[in-house]
């Protein structure tokens, strides 16, 4: 049985004029846009694949081989590195950490102290 890869439709987003690129060349482009490590092929294939933190990079796969374009990357790089509504922001670090202090603090009052690790 043949493996079905998620990938997007041939058809691309009109406003996405960029040309599609291999991976090799795509690996390049990211490091020029985000100034980040240049990533393996294999990576971005996986991205395209599996996605992640949930999303997955717009790809299209021809005669074996992975294509994408300047503007999958861009928003690629942009959904994956938004702040979730659920996180803690950075300013609120030190007061998170006074919280776990006093939690451990009352654990320890109920349990009679921890043991030495």
């Amino acid at each position: 049985m043949a493996r079905v890869y998620p990938y997007a439709h041939a058809g691309r987003k009109a406003e996405d004029e960029s040309p599609a690129m291999r991976l090799t060349q795509a690996a390049a482009e990211w490091h020029r846009i985000t100034g980040a490590p240049r990533p393996h092929r294999a990576t971005l294939a996986r991205w395209c694949i599996r996605g992640c933190r949930g999303i997955r990079l717009l790809g299209e796969r021809s005669g074996g081989q992975w294509y994408v374009t300047t503007g999958a990357l861009l928003e690629f790089h942009r959904l994956t590195n938004v702040l979730p509504e659920h996180a803690v922001s950075r300013a609120a670090g030190p007061v998170r950490a006074a919280e776990i202090a006093r939690s451990l603090v009352e654990l320890d009052a109920i349990l009679g102290g921890r043991s030495p690790t």
